[in-house]
């Protein structure tokens, strides 16, 4: 169909071959696309990730805080105590007045401790004096005693010898009536022995009336003697009585004055937010009480949609808000305990304080209270071991499980197809 001449001059090239030349720019991009592809479905095949529940406390002693509140209502005069005094059970932390005034500047309170402590002051001279009379009267009673047992054997001696007097009085009389019927003696002889008969009887009637009265008296003194000692105590218990129930009021109304607040733990001094002069609210802690010695935990929250799968045991991993963990670091801790209720956020804010990245807004949010184990009692920052400290906030992350990579990508056709790793 054509030449041979013509299919020859084709095949020739008389401005020589056309040679296409790649840049070493493409081939590397290429190259490094390949690569970045085979990492990337490298990492899709073989890495994993851990999935992690974020949330947010403190640091708190394992044993507790102790939290110091005011009883009452009042303006604090005296701190006794600084940030950090180590304090032991009982020690004298801070003192509130509740003093009130009339409008003549007169401290009612004070008045009314005044009138107490002078009637506490009678009462307590009355009490010692009460000894002394009770001396006194037990000596005037055994004295009364004494004398009238005494007169009592006067009296018998008496009366045995009035009676002697009486049979020879009788005796004689009898003598003149024998003589008077034989006319020996006149009858004025007769009546006259005869009167002094009677004379004698009525002397012995008498002694013997006084005999029965000084054994009347006698007895009755005895009596006396014999429950005096219970009219004493009686009288002492009264006067014990008034002293302990003026006491009591006297302290109440000290206690309204001057109220001093003690230590309830040993421990040491944290948080004083107390100033002298300061408004105290018994809904507020003036100060905390961190004991000696103890470890620290971490006090979380974990918010009612995370809690499911939540287990004690679970590993977590700590930042510190002291301490920037792109500087210092993550740190360990594992889950030790996990509440069975949920509360609202107002409320662990009223327990706890408040808990930065807490929201006390949201009211219909629950939170459940967890408590970490820390892996470490300190942080290594710039070579030194630094302690932790109470109160420390620190947000968390709570590692959840391990799945490839793929495996989160492919969570979504899992759940529909309900084939869940």
């Amino acid at each position: 169909m054509f030449r041979k001449a013509a299919l020859d001059a084709a095949k020739s090239h008389p401005l020589g071959t056309v040679i296409a030349l790649r840049p070493l720019s493409t081939s590397l991009l290429v190259g490094l696309f390949a690569i970045f592809g085979l990492s990337l479905v490298l990492f899709f095949c073989f890495g994993s990730y851990t999935k992690r529940v974020k949330v947010y406390g403190q640091l708190i002693p394992a044993s507790g805080l102790v939290k110091v509140y005011a009883p009452q209502t009042g303006v604090i005069i005296a701190k006794h105590v600084t940030e950090g005094t180590i304090v032991q059970k009982g020690d004298h932390l801070l003192t509130i007045s509740s003093e009130r005034y009339t409008q003549t500047g007169t401290a009612t309170q004070e008045t009314i401790s005044s009138r107490m402590q002078r009637r506490l002051d009678l009462l307590q001279h009355e009490r010692d004096k009460l000894d002394t009379i009770h001396r006194e009267e037990s000596a005037t009673l055994a004295h009364t005693i004494a004398t009238l047992s005494q007169a009592l054997d006067r009296i018998d001696k008496q009366i045995s010898l009035q009676r002697k007097r009486v049979a020879l009085a009788q005796d004689s009389s009898h003598r003149y009536e024998v003589l008077s019927s034989e006319s020996f003696v006149s009858r004025d002889q007769l009546q006259e022995k005869q009167a002094i008969y009677l004379e004698q009887q009525t002397r012995l009637a008498d002694l013997t009336q006084q005999r029965a009265e000084t054994v009347k008296e006698l007895t009755r003194h005895e009596s006396e003697q014999r429950t005096l000692p219970l009219k004493q105590q009686a009288a002492a218990t009264q006067i014990e009585r008034e002293i302990l129930a003026i006491t009591q009021d006297l302290a109440e109304s000290e206690a309204k004055r001057h109220l001093v607040i003690l230590a309830p733990e040993t421990g040491q001094v944290s948080s004083l937010l107390a100033e002298i002069g300061q408004h105290a609210d018994p809904n507020k802690a003036l100060l905390s009480l961190v004991p000696q010695h103890t470890e620290l935990i971490a006090d979380i929250y974990i918010k009612n949609k995370d809690i499911g799968f939540t287990r004690v045991g679970d590993r977590a991993l700590i930042r510190y808000a002291s301490y920037p963990y792109q500087k210092f670091g993550m740190h360990g801790a594992k889950v030790a305990s996990i509440s069975t209720a949920a509360v609202p956020a107002a409320e662990i804010v009223n327990i706890s304080g408040a808990i930065p990245g807490l929201d006390q807004n949201t009211a219909q949010d629950l939170y459940y209270r967890a408590t970490l184990r820390l892996d470490a009692q300190h942080i290594l920052a710039y070579g030194d071991a630094r302690p932790l400290a109470t109160g420390m906030a620190l947000e968390v992350d709570i590692l959840r499980e391990t799945r490839a990579i793929y495996e989160w990508v492919l969570e979504p056709l899992y759940s529909i197809t309900g084939k869940v790793s």
